[in-house]
């Protein structure tokens, strides 16, 4: 597929012997970061984010200190930090893997200094494919969304006209929800993530027996629905 990010152009950096901060996506919008640390390597790593940045996790279990405000979050929670504020976050489990958004655009003057997000408060609703959709949270300049592919899906080709977003699955081993653009063949969606551009068309595919949950961030949101592509005729 044409904008899928490939791993040599990812930057990596080491925040300890072996634990990692890998630069995804670095675009005028948003930079997404993906850290893989260990507790007895990196414990805890303190950050000053210039905009508003959202913090979600994968795998293990962290805990998030500003000067005023704690925070503890477990796999697929997440929690906006509001810009300027430092924090430092803290790897409660043996491993943790997590993304850092840093959504540009977006300053947020508050008092609050961090806002939990869960799965509990998503709106949610379901496409008339079956696709169900849990929005945690959405502003003028970002949404994300947790998206559940129910087995054997196939979504038609469409893009969104004004909105880029980025796709990072969720499923156990093994159980990626595939990509379709037409002139190649179906591709998992890699373990780093992928990038799809304002008007990249494609489709979503899910070959298993069972619901694959997927991450997604629209930046900015999208102004309208999907824009399906309709087929050529021969």
């Amino acid at each position: 597929m044409s904008n899928v990010v490939s791993a040599s152009s990812h930057i990596t950096h080491l925040i300890g012997s072996q634990s990692t901060k890998t630069i995804l996506h670095n675009t005028q919008q948003i930079k997404i970061s993906l850290v893989d640390t260990l507790q007895e390597d990196a414990p805890s790593q303190f950050a000053i984010y210039p905009c508003d940045s959202f913090i979600f996790v994968i795998e293990g279990q962290l805990f998030l200190r500003t000067t005023d405000e704690e925070n503890t979050l477990k796999a697929h929670q997440g929690s906006w930090l509001h810009y300027q504020n430092s924090c430092q976050t803290v790897t409660l489990s043996a491993h943790a893997k997590y993304l850092v958004f840093e959504v540009k655009k977006q300053l947020t003057d508050s008092e609050t200094q961090m806002i939990k997000v869960a799965n509990g408060q998503a709106q949610k609703h379901k496409d008339k494919d079956g696709l169900l959709h849990w929005t945690l949270s959405e502003s003028h300049a970002s949404r994300f969304e947790m998206l559940f592919f129910p087995p054997n899906y196939k979504s038609a080709r469409h893009y969104f006209k004004n909105s880029s977003q980025f796709l990072y699955g969720l499923g156990k081993h093994g159980h990626a929800v595939q990509l379709n653009n037409e002139k190649n063949a179906p591709a998992d969606i890699p373990d780093f993530g992928i990038f799809l551009n304002t008007k990249e068309s494609f489709s979503f595919i899910n070959p298993k027996k069972s619901s694959i949950p997927v991450l997604r961030v629209f930046t900015p949101p999208p102004k309208s629905g999907r824009v399906f592509v309709l087929k050529k005729q021969d």
